[in-house]
Formats: C-alpha cells, sequence, structure tokens
C-alpha cells in the first residue's frame, strides 16, 4: 500500500510575486544607496545690517537653529546625488526612469547676495548655475531676531526658537516649528503635517496662518499673561486640526469641519455648535481681541482653551 504526503512545495505564482518584491526592494536599495555619499559644504553667514534671511530648495531637508554664546551664524549643507522620482533599476541590469545623477558636480558652492537688509542663499555649480539633480539638505545657525523666508519643493522644514518674521512655502514635507515668538507666521504646506509647538503670541496684534493642502495642522500656544490681539487662521483640505492654548475671551472664533466634528474640551459661555448633515461648526467670540478661524475640508477640529474658568 502506497501513502500520499502533502507536498511542501510553493505554487509557481507564489514563487513569481516573491521573486519580483525581492527583485524590487534590491531596486529601491539599491536607489538609496546611490544617494548616500555626498559633499559637506560650510561658511559664515553675516550679521551687520541682516535681519532676514531668504532660500530656495529644490530637494533637501532644512535645519534651522538659534545661535548661541558657543555657536556662530553659519551655514552647511549636505550635498548628494539624486535620482528622478521614478528611476530605480535592478543589480544595475535593467533601468526605469532616466538616471539624474551619477556623482556630485564639481565646483559646488554656497553663494550669498545681500538686498538691503535680507541674505539671499544659493547653491551653484562651477558654471555659476543652480544644480537640478541633487538633494542638498540645509543646516542653518541664525541670531534669535532674524526672519526667514524659505521655499523648498521636496523635503522637511525644521525651526527652533526665532523671533522675526517666518514665511514658509514647501510642495512636500512635513513642517515643524518650535519655540518661536514673532509676530508674522506664514506655512504654506501642498503635502505634508504642520506642527507648531510652544509658540509665543506677539504682546502686540500678529498673524498665523498655517495652511495645508493634505495633513495634519497641530498648533500648540505657550501661556501668555496678556489677553491677545491678532488673527489665527489654520486650514486643511484633507486632515486633523488641533489648536491647544486659546484663551476663553476671543474676538471671533470660526471652527468648521466639513466632513467631520468639532471637539473642545470646554466649552465658553457664547459659543454655539452647528450641525450639519456631514459636517459640523463652532462659532462665538464678541468684542476686540484674537480672531480665531479654523477650517478642515475633510478631518476632525480639536480645541483647548488655556482658561480653567471659561464659564
Amino acid at each position: 500500500m502506497s501513502s500520499h504526503h502533502p507536498s511542501s512545495s510553493v505554487p509557481p505564482p507564489v514563487i513569481a510575486r516573491r521573486v519580483f518584491v525581492a527583485l524590487a526592494l534590491c531596486g529601491i536599495l539599491a536607489l538609496e544607496a546611490s544617494a548616500v555619499a555626498g559633499v559637506i559644504l560650510k561658511r559664515p553667514i553675516p550679521t551687520t545690517g541682516i535681519d532676514r534671511l531668504v532660500l530656495h530648495n529644490r530637494v533637501g531637508m532644512i535645519r534651522i537653529t538659534p545661535a548661541t554664546t558657543i555657536t556662530a551664524p553659519a551655514v552647511k549643507v549636505r550635498v548628494r546625488c539624486r535620482h528622478g522620482s521614478s528611476g530605480f533599476s535592478l543589480f544595475g541590469l535593467f533601468r526605469w526612469g532616466a538616471s539624474s545623477c551619477t556623482r556630485v558636480p564639481h565646483g559646488l558652492r554656497v553663494v550669498a547676495a545681500r538686498q538691503g537688509s535680507s541674505l539671499r542663499l544659493g547653491l551653484v555649480n562651477a558654471d555659476g548655475v543652480a544644480p537640478r539633480h541633487v538633494r542638498a539638505d540645509w543646516t542653518l545657525v541664525l541670531p534669535p531676531r532674524f526672519g526667514v523666508r524659505i521655499h523648498d519643493g521636496v523635503g522637511k522644514v525644521q525651526i527652533t526658537g526665532l523671533r522675526g518674521g517666518i514665511v514658509l512655502h514647501v510642495g512636500v514635507g512635513a513642517v515643524t516649528l518650535r519655540r518661536e515668538r514673532t509676530r508674522l507666521l506664514k506655512v504654506h504646506d501642498g503635502v505634508g503635517t504642520i506642527n507648531v509647538e510652544h509658540f509665543e503670541l506677539p504682546a502686540v496684534a500678529g498673524l498665523v496662518r498655517l495652511h495645508s493642502g493634505v495633513g495634519n495642522v497641530v498648533l500648540r500656544l505657550a501661556p501668555i499673561p496678556f489677553r491677545p490681539h491678532g488673527r489665527i487662521d489654520v486650514q486643511t483640505g484633507v486632515g486633523h486640526i488641533a489648536v491647544q492654548g486659546l484663551p476663553c475671551r476671543l474676538a471671533r472664533l470660526r471652527a468648521r469641519a466639513g466632513v467631520g466634528h468639532v471637539n473642545t474640551s470646554a466649552l465658553p459661555a457664547g459659543f454655539h455648535f452647528h450641525g450639519g448633515m456631514v459636517g459640523e461648526a463652532l462659532s462665538g467670540g464678541s468684542g476686540p481681541g484674537l480672531d480665531v478661524r479654523l477650517a478642515s475640508g475633510t478631518g476632525l477640529i480639536s480645541i483647548g482653551f488655556a482658561d480653567r474658568h471659561c464659564r
């Protein structure tokens, strides 16, 4: 009598899928490895008569920290080769998408051009032209009084401890700001989260405008000993909004979720909810003070008030 044992072999379609996944992973790893090597450029930043820095970057991270008695104002850029967004290869034999860069161009340098009280930074090659197929990661140490205006195509932006005006335009990437104290904060992020931690509202009227096309927006306000004036405008097309530390007495508060709900830990007197078919709104406030407008196309809105006695 013959006995039949179950076969432990893997069906050919499963083997084919595993091989394809392994090859794809190897291709992605090869792509990442090709962007590791690079060069580091450095230069000091002049401060006399300068109060704002302007930077345009195509691809790469931007990190800004305040100068101290130990750290002098300076800029450091790590430049690496990068490939096109759709390009990857399998063991160097097959290639999809044109390779954008095989090595970092020679003669790269950081240029600084002064225009009035602004300093414009840029990265150019030996011919004086901005390189197109590189990733540039910027690390800047600036005086706390400086303001910044940044345009970044693809990459993260992290800023800590500046008091000058901050204007950011980011195509794709997360934005993180900590311990800022400025009268002007404007962030527009096409795709990415915006996280503002321990933001100090100014003693005089200021403007905070945080806009994300797709991404969550978080704004946490630091405690203040005065009644603030000015405007806070937070919007996202797809994503959640969280604002913490608002004073109970506001000139106006309008929070509207197109598809979602508005949540609050405490509801001050004079504020009212308005329900809809799929969305919800909260409005209230009267008199002088802070004007707050929050809007989410699809997502929740969470509001936290700083005062313990809001009623």
